[in-house]
């Protein structure tokens, strides 16, 4: 019997400012952000194609679940530091066989991103298990309720970093991916 099992959850940063895009509601008239067209083909994670993929949904006027936007906002910038947090924390998630935004020692997205050495203005993270590849997580993450498709269209946001850990047979999910969003101050 095969069980595919699939997560998501999305984390934002308590202090973040005002969002700069217009809070219209969502509209019919616009496409829903997960029809959105993009190239994220491939096994494993590339930081060009994934950043590419992510600027591609940026820059389309779309809906997502609780917000429209109807403008383009501007595309992000991969940062090696959030790419450090993010490899962190999906390293954690897989060693220790578990799925939050909290970490194994209690951290929060926040305390992992200043660990990394990147001074953030505004935060978010979503993250994912159990998704193949990049395509279907970045998907899942635009066809999400729970604030992922927001966070990937916030004009908080400046830079980004990614990271994709494989599981094993002792995890429940075979992938474990991170997604980090921020802002410098």
């Amino acid at each position: 019997m095969l069980v595919c099992l699939l997560s998501l959850a999305a984390c934002t940063s308590p202090a973040a400012p005002p969002s700069t895009e217009s809070p219209d509601p969502p509209s019919e008239s616009l496409p829903a952000c997960s029809a959105v067209r993009f190239d994220a083909e491939g096994a494993g994670l590339s930081s060009a194609v994934f950043t590419q993929a992510l600027n591609q949904v940026r820059a389309t006027p779309c809906r997502c679940a609780n917000q429209a936007f109807a403008s383009p906002v501007a595309a992000v910038a991969w940062d090696a530091k959030l790419e450090a947090a993010a490899l962190a924390h999906s390293q954690d998630m897989q060693r220790n066989n578990f799925f939050s935004h909290t970490g194994s020692d209690g951290s929060n997205p926040g305390q992992r991103i200043a660990r990394a050495g990147y001074s953030a203005a505004s935060w978010g993270e979503n993250i994912a298990a159990g998704y193949p590849d990049m395509n279907t997580v970045i998907r899942g993450w635009l066809d999400s309720r729970s604030g992922h498709c927001e966070a990937i269209k916030s004009a908080s946001f400046s830079e980004i970093g990614a990271a994709l850990v494989q599981g094993d047979a002792s995890n429940t999910y075979r992938t474990y991916w991170t997604l980090v969003l921020a802002r410098p101050r």
